[in-house]
């Protein structure tokens, strides 16, 4: 039971690591947002 659950944890870790990697990158490739909706004359 007890390596069920730390396999499970381990897992848990993973997919979170991952998700963070992911949703990161994403908001760091984008850009700035207030650019985008503003325009790039608008400085």
């Amino acid at each position: 039971m007890l390596g069920f659950l730390l396999r499970r944890l381990i897992v848990a870790l993973l997919v979170g690591v991952t998700v963070l990697t992911i949703a990161f990158a994403l908001t760091r490739l984008s850009g700035d947002l207030a650019i985008a909706i503003a325009g790039a004359k608008s400085r």
